[in-house]
């Protein structure tokens, strides 16, 4: 059996990795009515790979700092229903936040198809089809029973039953899981996938433990291998998490940790500044956000972009949409500084890349170029399109998108285009504008974008449910099928700027700009990793104390 072609690297490397990178680009709270930071540079120069998905706050406490007994963090308006992996209720973000807290996983995410360990020290695999993990000897559950390989068999039976869950879909690739040993297991999955990897490293694929699921049918979920153990829950309002001291990782800073959710605004507000919570993760107006910014001294205000692209598409099965011209007028004319400001104020971030990609989505091709405004070019294109001044529909749904079309409909009547915007609820939106049967022409859009580039299938895959651009290219569509059978990184990372440069051409949906949210901290609290993606780990969180 052959080494995997995936790179393992020590647990200790990836911490120091994630720390460095905190150093490195964490940002520092902003004064008056500055915006926030710049984001992050997508990597050493143009054409670099990806860096790591990993956006941090400060750097890592000296040695000899103090810090709190407890911290209380705001979870912002994602309310924690349910402390299950495989309940459908658990996808929200800040469940998953607690997943990180609860439970280890079999792998880490290195970016860039890489993947370190966490529970296996090693995979190998001939096919991708059959892979073989070795798994960690020295890990407790925190009922006291010893982890093996078949809590990961248990794992992966308890996830078939959870269908509408995450855990279902991550895990549901394996069609047969075996113990080699007390500590090898091996998967063979339906097909071959590089790709089910990434599950593999997310808080919904956790290791649970059935015999307290068997003795504890309503909390047995709570028993994991992780850092913290739950002491407390109240659903929809608190978890109370303490820390394990006979973790296999590293210690946590923090003893005690109260994730809480607090759905009104001002009610956050209040709480950071008497000193009630010392974390909020995201969620405050704009109004507030400057308060904290105005107040250095006591609060840092961390600018976290999301992976998702806010974009504009176009239904290709439209005769004026579909025509590659207009879309090119369209390109041609749009200022995304003026739409990101529009939208979210200093709350967006324009693209300045050409590719339709996540913010951090792996193998992102940095050449491609953007098709530069210029209401000259704009202009020609339309002469040489089929539009002749017909009445054009742009459909959006939430706030930011219809603010956001608001100045598409202003910067396109520059050329002669007739917008006419019509608003709706997000699931109305979906059915409106669904793939083969978009009733629309223009579409504002947030896409479902991760940092693995599968996700991108979500977008430009037929029948896909983001599709909403009836895209269908046979080599776009046969790329996506092959992508996740090729295990070499040079030859999936080629493939895939092949995609971007086939999108490029073809101008089916065009990114606009990236949201961003305001984490609020106390002056001192760091160390939580904030991710693109939102999948937080607060478990190394920490305040120092004076």
């Amino acid at each position: 059996m052959k080494k995997s072609s995936i790179r393992i690297i020590s647990l200790a490397i990836v911490m120091i990795m994630a720390l460095g990178l905190a150093a490195a680009c964490g940002p520092t709270a902003g004064g008056g009515d500055a915006p926030p930071p710049a984001p992050p540079s997508p990597g050493p120069a143009a054409g670099s790979p990806t860096p790591a998905p990993v956006q941090s706050s400060p750097e890592p406490p000296p040695a000899e700092a103090r810090f709190a007994d407890h911290l209380d963090i705001i979870v912002d308006n994602a309310q924690i229903t349910v402390l299950n992996p495989f309940s459908p209720a658990s996808g929200s973000g800040s469940t998953n936040w607690c997943f990180f807290m609860m439970y280890d996983r079999m792998l880490t995410n290195l970016g860039e198809g890489e993947y370190g360990p966490n529970l296996a020290t090693s995979f190998d695999t001939d096919d991708y089809q059959t892979y073989v993990f070795t798994l960690r000897q020295d890990v407790w559950f925190h009922n006291g029973d010893k982890f093996t390989a078949q809590d990961v068999i248990d794992t992966i039976m308890a996830s078939r039953d959870g269908l509408g869950s995450n855990a279902f879909d991550f895990w549901r690739p394996v069609e047969t899981v075996t113990a080699l040993d007390e500590y090898t297991v091996e998967m063979v999955l339906s097909d071959v996938n590089v790709d089910f990897l990434y599950g593999l490293t997310l808080p919904a694929t956790g290791i649970i433990n059935k015999r307290a699921m068997d003795q504890d049918s309503e909390n047995g979920t709570w028993i994991g291998t992780g850092a913290y153990r739950v002491v407390e829950f109240v659903s929809n309002d608190y978890v109370v998490f303490e820390r394990n001291d006979d973790y296999w990782g590293d210690t946590p800073f923090t003893r005690m940790m109260t994730l809480r959710f607090v759905p009104e605004m001002s009610t956050r507000t209040i709480m950071m500044q008497n000193g009630e919570s010392q974390l909020c993760l995201g969620g405050n107006s704009a109004e507030d956000i400057h308060l904290f910014q105005n107040d250095p001294d006591s609060f840092e205000v961390i600018p976290v972009v999301f992976t998702n692209a806010n974009t504009i598409s176009f239904n290709l099965e439209d005769p004026i949409a579909g025509d590659l011209n207009f879309r090119m007028a369209v390109a041609s004319a749009i200022n995304r500084e003026e739409i990101a400001i529009v939208a979210a104020g200093e709350w967006a971030w324009p693209v300045e890349d050409g590719t339709m990609w996540g913010f951090n989505t792996e193998f992102k091709n940095y050449d491609i170029p953007q098709i530069p405004h210029d209401l000259d070019a704009a202009r020609a294109y339309l002469e040489a399109s089929t539009y002749n001044g017909e009445e054009i529909e742009i459909v959006a749904a939430i706030t930011t998108n219809v603010r956001a079309a608001q100045a598409v409909q202003q910067q396109l009547s520059a050329i002669g285009v007739n917008i006419t915007i019509n608003q709706m609820d997000p699931p109305s939106l979906f059915s409106y504008a669904a793939y083969g049967n978009n009733q629309s022409q223009l579409n504002m859009m947030v896409t479902a974008l991760t940092p693995n580039v599968a996700s991108l299938r979500s977008v430009f895959y037929p029948g896909a449910a983001y599709n909403r651009a009836s895209f269908n290219n046979p080599r776009v569509t046969e790329i996506l099928d092959l992508g996740p059978t090729i295990g070499n990184i040079d030859e999936r990372r080629a493939l895939y700027y092949e995609m971007q440069e086939i999108v490029h051409a073809e101008q089916p949906v065009i990114n606009l700009f990236w949201r961003v949210v305001a984490v609020v901290a106390a002056r001192g609290v760091g160390g939580m990793v904030l991710t693109s993606d939102t999948y937080y780990d607060l478990r190394y969180t920490y305040m120092v104390l004076d």
